[in-house]
């Protein structure tokens, strides 16, 4: 019965269609095992009013081409019939006059099969149709139809192909309407026709609206023109208290009007009255027939479409009292929350949450109210406000094992109005305070996860009306919006002293990159122009130079051309660490013998100020896996700074310890050391000391950041210190892994 019935024609199509196979030869074999099954599910999947009507049409349609059942207009056509059901209350006399006005009016609503050759002459069944158009029987189908029509029907079907249908409703000369569906045959066309009826139209749509008048669960009354009941359905008696008999023909004024104010009655008779208005709609208090009283909403509707009949109102009544109890309490509750509101306007943090806790305690009647915040990745409670028995008091983090906070973030809102320590045994507070009654809420964020808890609890029990449910919902609301202003402010001041932190090291790290590029500038330039000085001075003077002089230049423009790829390569190298491409091949070397050959070609340029760099060695050297080519630039780069700053007769010491699991390096100078404000920052990129130097010192600020990123890939530590006694220290730590352990 829920089954629309377009849904369920469409569906013993497809049926039909799937039993009975393709549209070809084998199409009539399987018509009649086809219209079987559909018989078989008679009660079952169809009801047996609808297979009456589908299963002749199917043994006429089924083996050509059912597809135009699918269309509505053919269902409607086909398969819905015109009800007639009387909604007034006539006499048995009156009901059977209508039913022979009936048969004199309406046409008979079977089809009938006729045919007709290309040229339109009839070639069988001619003379029903005639007789249904109302016509003398004719040899050409035009002959019977009105002039108007002929031109676009005939239009129509010379478009048509074999096995083709299309459908039309026609009037004939004698003003008859028929339903006409043509099928294209190679002879002509085969005519499926009945007569058509305006009455039935009406007929049907006010039979459903009367179905649905009787079965609907609103309370609903049809007026006349006079506005006097003419019917009531079953929901209207009971609700008006009165038998059926005594509302039919009471005029609604009557009814009404001793509940209905002056203005309510006034509108009522301007709207009987003036056409224009539709609907007209009030809400007052009265008594039915049993005494009872209630609210009601009344709804008075013209019904349109239905002119010139007796009925000409529809008057819908709806029991509103359950929501006028409701509004009341809305009413009284909304007074409660602007107090509320008032109380706590303008307020913020602690403030608000000792004003919002006041509001709580009071409607609530509990002796303990507290506001908390989830801290400790969701395992921790801080309450932020706490009152006892109208005191603030400062209450310590606790953790939610054991407690009912706990059940609070796993479960939501909880309520208990008794054994509250039987059912947390191991809460010590709710013994000391022998709480009887707890009432916990969880305060979410606007993402909707729990942030915090707010908690009532008494020793007897706490108040809770669904008026109090509702104010504590908004104080709930409130309390979890201004926690999350709270940490979303907290968090907004850690970023704002985050970002300021970010900007200084970001003007710094701007500084250095400026210093670095006028140093690369300078690095680039002092090179190239001293060896285009020393080649423009071999090309001008080279025949009469003398040869020691020749070779003075040669290796002087050598010198320069190292130093400038030098530089390159350290730019390289940083290209490579910042993008990540640097690629170390580790392989077993010994690394005191690595830090000896760096001494040794150190030896010269030391020596030239007078400075020995001494070697000492702890442990048992054994090989490690590293990469030969980076640590060399390590140890090289470490060595030369500390010839570079160390003063003329001073030794360099370099301590090696190697021990199972690690290897420690240290090399010492005894220059001026580090100024302990840019010890933090010498491993940084592009920057250099800043003072503590009667010279600039050469470089590009990229050595230590080169030779930190280096010892940080091979999984060790580099860190400076200054010694004491003045110079410094750099101590390399480096992990121990031999060959069997890299496999690993």
């Amino acid at each position: 019965n829920e089954i629309p019935l377009v849904a369920q024609i469409i569906c013993i199509c497809d049926h039909y269609d799937i039993l009975a196979g393709e549209i070809s030869g084998e199409r009539r074999m399987g018509h009649q095992h086809a219209l079987n099954e559909l018989e078989k599910g008679r009660r079952k999947i169809f009801s047996s009013e609808l297979l009456d009507k589908a299963i002749p049409i199917l043994e006429v349609w089924g083996p050509r081409n059912i597809s135009w059942m699918r269309d509505v207009k053919n269902v409607h056509a086909f398969f819905i019939s015109d009800p007639f059901d009387s909604l007034s209350q006539e006499t048995e006399g009156d009901q059977e006059k209508q039913e022979d006005s009936s048969e004199k009016t309406f046409s008979p609503r079977q089809w009938t099969l006729a045919r007709i050759s290309s040229d339109f002459s009839f070639m069988e069944n001619a003379e029903p149709i005639c007789t249904l158009a109302k016509s003398s029987v004719c040899e050409n189908f035009f002959d019977i139809v009105e002039d108007s029509g002929v031109r676009d029907t005939q239009k129509s079907l010379s478009k048509l192909k074999d096995g083709q249908s299309v459908t039309f409703s026609l009037p004939s000369k004698q003003g008859t309407t028929l339903e006409l569906i043509f099928i294209r045959q190679k002879y002509g066309y085969e005519i499926l026709y009945r007569g058509v009826n305006e009455a039935p139209l009406f007929t049907r749509k006010y039979s459903l609206f009367y179905q649905h008048f009787r079965k609907t669960p609103e309370a609903e009354l049809l007026l006349d023109q006079k506005a006097i009941v003419k019917d009531v359905n079953e929901r209207a008696v009971e609700l008006l208290g009165f038998p059926r008999q005594g509302l039919i023909k009471k005029e609604l004024e009557g009814l009404f009007s001793p509940f209905l104010s002056k203005a309510q009655l006034f509108s009522f008779r301007q709207f009987m009255t003036i056409v224009n208005e539709d609907i007209w709609s009030e809400e007052f208090s009265m008594v039915n027939g049993c005494g009872e009283s209630y609210a009601v909403q009344v709804t008075l509707e013209r019904l349109l479409g239905i002119e010139n009949h007796q009925l000409t109102y529809l008057c819908r009544l709806r029991d509103i009292t359950a929501r006028k109890k409701m509004e009341q309490e809305m009413f009284h509750r909304d007074h409660a929350l602007q107090l509320i509101v008032h109380n706590i306007s303008g307020l913020t943090g602690e403030f608000f949450f000792r004003s919002l806790l006041q509001q709580l305690a009071t409607i609530t009647k509990a002796g303990i109210v507290m506001v908390g915040e989830l801290t400790d990745e969701g395992s921790g409670i801080q309450p932020i406000s706490f009152q006892q028995q109208n005191e603030f008091r400062d209450k310590e983090k606790y953790y939610l094992a054991d407690c009912p906070c706990r059940k609070i973030i796993q479960d939501g809102e909880i309520f208990l109005s008794e054994r509250v320590q039987e059912t947390f045994p191991l809460d010590q507070f709710l013994h000391e305070e022998k709480i009887e009654s707890y009432w916990g809420l969880p305060l979410r964020s606007q993402n909707g996860s729990i942030i915090g808890v707010l908690v009532a609890m008494n020793d007897k029990e706490i108040i809770r009306s669904k008026s109090i449910q509702a104010i504590v919902k908004v104080l709930q609301s409130l309390a979890g919006s201004e926690l999350a202003r709270m940490q979303t402010a907290r968090i907004l001041k850690e970023n704002e002293q985050q970002l300021e932190s970010q900007n200084r090291d970001l003007i710094r790290m701007n500084q250095l990159k400026s210093d670095m590029i006028a140093v690369t500038s300078h690095d680039l330039k002092s090179p190239l122009a001293a060896i285009i000085g020393y080649a423009n001075l071999l090309e001008e003077y080279f025949p009469t130079m003398e040869e020691e002089k020749k070779i003075h230049y040669i290796k002087r423009i050598e010198e320069e051309g190292q130093k400038q790829l030098t530089f390159i390569n350290k730019l390289l190298d940083l290209y490579r660490i910042e993008s990540g491409t640097i690629d170390l091949e580790f392989k077993p070397k010994r690394l005191d013998l690595l830090i000896r050959d760096c001494i040794a070609t150190r030896e010269h340029v030391a020596g030239a100020k007078n400075i020995t760099i001494e070697l000492t060695i702890e442990g048992v050297p054994s090989p490690v896996l590293l990469d030969q080519v980076r640590m060399d630039q390590v140890f090289s780069n470490l060595l030369s700074n500390a010839v570079k700053f160390s003063p003329p007769h001073k030794n360099i010491d370099v301590r090696y310890n190697q021990e199972k699991n690690e290897i420690n390096v240290e090399i010492c100078d005894r220059g001026k050391g580090i100024n302990e404000e840019e010890i933090v920052n010498i491993f940084d990129r592009y920057y250099m000391g800043r003072t503590n130097f009667d010279v600039r010192p050469e470089g590009s600020g990229l050595g230590l950041y080169i030779v930190k990123n280096i010892i940080t890939l091979h999984g060790g530590k580099v860190s400076a210190r200054n010694r004491k006694n003045g110079g410094s220290c750099f101590m390399v730590q480096i992990p121990v892994k031999n060959n069997e352990q890299n496999n690993e």
